[in-house]
């Protein structure tokens, strides 16, 4: 059985069972890190009472929480609440606490600190030594607290998680987030992302923004500066490099800008422009690869912060899509960024890559990616090998609420300063298929991303289920353009209306674009149970598919079941057949 906190009286003593997490400094510019994965304690709170009984108090001191329901449990960070047989299908309110040691020489006077979260599902709220620091809302996006000044000992930080399900908590229900669709799939909660402090010694440069005009080949960085207290000014620098076609090959320097600002109070904003004449265009051909680096005083070699791009224009019209003025037709999947049997968690990067490479090498140009935008390591990839991308937020179907508005532009915003610089992104999405009451918000959404990223195209609602598909042009006005955008899903064998409509469907006037279409087929349970068992991996999902897979194993046994492993691959030859017809019919549509 797992050792509880120890009950007793506060004190700098009072710190459990188990000594607190000695971390350990990882180098990196302008500072260092320290990882916070590792062993945190658990507690559920299925009644929401911690936060009116004190729990953060309680937690932060090393005592159980009078009253609290159930034993404390422990739990990998990163990693779903799921993770464990008790809370293996819990949703609400979870406490989760960590105490780590600095050494003194970890934590020198005068330092800057900062704590970065790279996914927590869904709400938080934190307190560090008993202080509230911040709170965030957000499935699938980074973000990060400032601190004060950290020393040398140990310390203690507790999490509030809201993991919203059926009922509401804190005036939330899962349905009235913008990741509703998780309903679809698994409503994992928790930090699903690393977690670390960061300390920062010198005045260190972020990119918060990259301006690229191809078509006057200018580039302008927005540049964010902190440091720690005292400093008098930094000397920040813009350095533009054009990176080789292999990965890790030379590069080649293109230009430099620099600029010194003030630091009196700790941070600074500022824009670096320059000119990038006779540049190399990106397509899928030739996907030249720029990089701008921002750096402070004559840290070039060891830069704060890193984007790449690409120069190219984009437009949408009668023929599609226009890369450079040259129209394309596109050829794509829909990829849903949901990875079964990670917990919520996303895969490594090695995998994401592989996934991009098969698309890529399956002869595909685009990826419609759907539900979640996606993750950035597939980007990376994406840019490298010239694979166009269509990405949308994590927009689902929403039950309407008073929150609503700003959760969905929180969630337009946070994907266009993450993915903003790729330039294997041409084409933002909003909605899908109305994505339930967020359709009442879609047309200013559209006109958000439109305002802040003129340079790509934005389709108003995958589908059309406004009664006709619209968008907004790159480089136009706000006036929406009609298209057509299809999600064709009939019956096999295809009927002939339905192979007629294949063949010529067609926009009256502006592009066409079937975003989606295929059929169904039965699901072979055991195979998918298997790839729980073998990885051993327990969750909601895991318990869902061993379940269904045990129910048809009876079901045989008894025969009394239709799905037998024969007509789970007669379904899938059917659905395969479905897609050969379905593509061919596309493929020879002119308008397509």
């Amino acid at each position: 059985m797992l050792a509880p906190l120890a009950v007793s009286a506060p004190g700098p003593d009072s710190w459990g069972d188990e000594p607190p997490a000695l971390l350990h400094a990882e180098g990196r510019a302008g500072g260092a890190r320290f990882d916070l994965a590792g062993r945190w304690s658990l507690m559920v709170d299925p009644g929401a009472v911690g936060l009116t009984d004190g729990w953060a108090e309680d937690l932060s001191a090393g005592r159980i929480p009078p009253g609290a329901p159930g034993e404390l449990l422990h739990l990998p960070v990163p990693g779903p609440l799921e993770a464990l047989d008790q809370t293996v299908e819990y949703d609400g309110v979870a406490w989760l606490s960590h105490r780590f040691e600095l050494l003194p020489g970890d934590a020198p006077a005068g330092s800057r600190w900062r704590l970065h979260f790279e996914q927590v599902n869904y709400a938080v709220r934190a307190w560090l030594d008993g202080e509230e620091i911040g709170g965030h809302e957000g499935s699938y996006r980074a973000f990060s607290w400032d601190l004060a000044e950290l020393r040398a000992g140990r310390h203690s930080l507790v999490l509030r998680v809201l993991d919203p399900g059926d009922m509401t908590t804190d005036g939330m229900s899962l349905a009235t987030t913008p990741h509703a669709k998780e309903s679809w799939y698994h409503n994992f909660g928790g930090v699903l992302g690393d977690v670390g402090l960061v300390r920062i010694d010198r005045p260190v440069a972020r990119l918060s923004w990259l301006h690229v005009d191809a078509s006057q080949e200018r580039i302008r960085a927005e540049v964010e500066v902190v440091g720690p207290p005292g400093q008098g000014s930094a000397d920040v620098r813009l350095t533009v490099v054009l990176l080789s076609p292999d990965e890790g090959g030379p590069e080649a320097l293109v230009t430099v800008k620099a600029m010194t600002v003030s630091l009196e109070q700790g941070a600074a904003t500022l824009s670096l422009s320059a000119s990038l004449p006779d540049a190399l265009r990106w397509s899928p051909e030739t996907p030249h690869l720029y990089q701008a680096r921002v750096s402070v005083g004559n840290e070039a070699a060891n830069p704060d912060g890193v984007r790449s791009f690409g120069l190219r224009t984009l437009a949408l019209g009668q023929d599609g899509l226009l890369l450079d003025g040259r129209p394309r037709r596109l050829h794509g999947v829909l990829w849903q960024p949901h990875f079964v049997g990670s917990g919520g968690m996303l895969p490594s990067d090695e995998v994401l890559v592989a996934e991009l490479n098969a698309i890529h090498d399956a002869g595909f140009d685009l990826v419609r990616a759907h539900v979640r935008p996606a993750p950035p390591a597939f980007l990376d990839a994406a840019d490298r090998v010239g694979l166009f991308v269509l990405e949308e937020p994590a927009i689902g179907w929403v039950d309407d609420d008073p929150a609503l508005a700003a959760r969905l532009a929180a969630e337009v915003d946070a994907m266009l300063a993450r993915d903003h610089h790729h330039p294997s992104i041409v084409m933002w999405g909003v909605l899908n298929e109305l994505s339930g009451m967020a359709y009442r918000h879609g047309h200013e959404l559209a006109q958000r991303l439109h305002l802040a990223d003129p340079t790509r195209p934005v389709l108003l609602d995958s589908g059309g289920f406004f009664g006709r598909a619209a968008y907004l042009d790159a480089g136009a006005d706000d006036a929406f353009q009609p298209m057509l955008d299809e999600h064709l899903y009939p019956p096999y064998p295809l009927p002939p209306a339905v192979r007629e409509q294949l063949a010529t469907v067609a926009a009256p006037a502006g592009p066409s674009f079937v975003s989606e279409f295929g059929t169904g087929a039965l699901l072979d349970t055991q195979a998918a149970w298997q790839g729980f068992d073998e990885r051993a991996l327990r969750s909601a999902e895991a318990r869902l598919f061993a379940g269904k897979a045990a129910g048809n194993a009876r079901a045989l046994a008894t025969a009394e079941a239709w799905t037998t492993t024969g007509w789970v691959d007669i379904s899938r030859g059917l659905q395969a057949a479905a897609a050969l017809e379905m593509v061919e019919l596309l493929r020879g549509n002119p308008a397509l």
